[in-house]
């Protein structure tokens, strides 16, 4: 009998646990750097184009949309600029877009990345939604496709917004 209850308790706990690892890494932008990512949303040419390209400022999915959804496009933009002052963000469009930015400091040097995003249409319960689609990206030579290398590629473009770069 306590075998069986100490198992129940046990397997009660762990969706809680589980909920909890998955919530550990907040993709939003921390409280100290929302005013500098709204201020950046409203002057920056960057953002201005991905308004006159027609891009919502929605959530970037990693690959597909059952993994990690990353923070929102705008705020993205303005993470990787804050982040890294220094860099030249340029943006193209064409099913989907493309973000190039000309350094960001990665394992001891600066490296040009570029970034694919696409952009699907996907259908829920009739109404029809665009799904931005973080496909794949390029550090130097570099080719990074596989979920963990690109979450970890944002975390370090976006430090300074998530409360933990310098």
């Amino acid at each position: 009998m306590i075998r069986f209850a100490f198992l129940f308790v046990l397997a009660s706990a762990l969706p809680f646990g589980g909920a909890e690892a998955a919530n550990e890494y907040d993709w939003g932008v921390s409280e100290n750097m929302k005013a500098a990512v709204e201020k950046f949303n409203k002057t920056s040419d960057v953002v201005s184009d991905l308004r006159d390209y027609g891009v919502a400022n929605d959530h970037v999915y990693v690959k597909e949309t059952d993994h990690e959804t990353l923070m929102r496009i705008y705020d993205f933009l303005a993470c990787i600029q804050l982040t890294n002052p220094d860099a030249d963000i340029e943006v193209d469009s064409g099913g989907g877009f493309d973000i190039s930015i000309d350094s960001i400091a990665f394992a001891n040097g600066n490296w040009p990345v570029d970034i694919r995003i696409s952009v699907v249409n996907t259908i829920v319960k009739m109404e029809k939604y665009a799904v931005s689609i973080l496909e794949k990206i390029t550090v130097g030579s570099l080719v990074f496709t596989d979920v963990d290398r690109m979450t970890h590629s944002v975390q370090l473009m976006t430090a300074k917004c998530r409360g933990d770069g310098s």
